[in-house]
């Protein structure tokens, strides 16, 4: 089966793919699924969805097809920019080649005052009481308070590893809220990064978490974010304070309570760049 193919692809994927690489499909969904390849967990999902850094996207009616022919374990090569998939049924290809490239590097962002404060406010907006996913573990303003007082290499570790696979679902909420934390930490270029990423890459090399959340972690040290992110970093980067609320929003409408979680991180980090803000005027 030869799909022909009208979507979009994320400019990470040439870094992590290479000709011949195998591999096997690894989780299924109602309107994706992930492929396990020697570097990367390759996301195959449909246009209706926001691109993932890891993956590609495809018209809605080819998605329907493939999710209902691949399986979980169904082999996977990768040749000359094809993929094939050896279902049981038989074997699809799709072409990586006339896949419109989306850039999904995290942007360096100068911080502009008014644009901070106007994503502060909608951010103050959002129900994270109640819609994020730690909700009876612990409180919301107890973990942005926590990365904020996190300073030392000790404190970083400290908190990282409270957050790290915590958290129920496909990507747990602990990880989550420090994918949106270390995104604002990279976008903004805050110095504290070079001691967040390193703290993190140590625990992912002695701690579990879900494949895809591992996946997003590793993308997010990368420099990359998902389409619906990115949306939001231009938009900040532009200074265009009229599409902030509608950017926030479509990323808080990621999966069960993704969304609100990876926001919640956002907003730890915006306090963190806001709070940096006041010191250097203050002298």
């Amino acid at each position: 089966m030869k799909q022909p193919i009208n979507g979009e692809k994320s400019n990470m994927l040439p870094l992590y793919l290479s000709n011949n690489d195998k591999g096997n499909v690894k989780t299924v969904f109602r309107h994706s699924f992930n492929i396990k390849l020697p570097r990367i967990l390759l996301h195959v999902g449909n246009a209706g969805d926001s691109l993932s850094c890891l993956g590609i996207t495809l018209p809605d009616d080819v998605m329907v097809n493939l999710v209902d022919l691949v399986d979980v374990g169904d082999l996977v090569r990768l040749v000359h920019d094809k993929l094939y998939i050896y279902t049981k049924k038989e074997i699809v290809s799709i072409d990586l080649k006339p896949l419109s490239e989306v850039n999904l590097r995290i942007p360096v962002i100068t911080p502009k005052p008014m644009v901070l404060e106007a994503l502060s406010i909608i951010l103050d907006q959002l129900p994270f009481e109640t819609h994020w996913g730690l909700n009876g573990v612990t409180s919301p303003q107890n973990i942005i308070e926590t990365m904020l007082s996190s300073h030392s290499s000790g404190q970083i570790q400290s908190t990282i590893t409270y957050l790290f696979g915590r958290g129920r679902g496909l990507t747990p909420s602990g990880d989550d809220i420090l994918v949106g934390f270390l995104t604002v930490l990279q976008a903004f270029n805050i110095e504290s990064r070079k001691l967040w990423e390193p703290e993190l890459i140590d625990i992912m090399q002695n701690r579990a978490t879900t494949d895809v959340s591992a996946a997003y972690l590793k993308a997010t040290v990368a420099g990359f974010t998902s389409e619906r992110v990115k949306n939001l970093l231009d938009c900040l980067s532009s200074g265009n304070t009229s599409q902030i609320e509608d950017y926030v929003l479509a990323i808080q409408k990621f999966g069960h309570t993704s969304g609100t979680d990876l926001l919640l991180g956002i907003t730890a980090g915006v306090a963190n760049l806001r709070g940096l803000s006041s010191r250097d005027k203050n002298g």
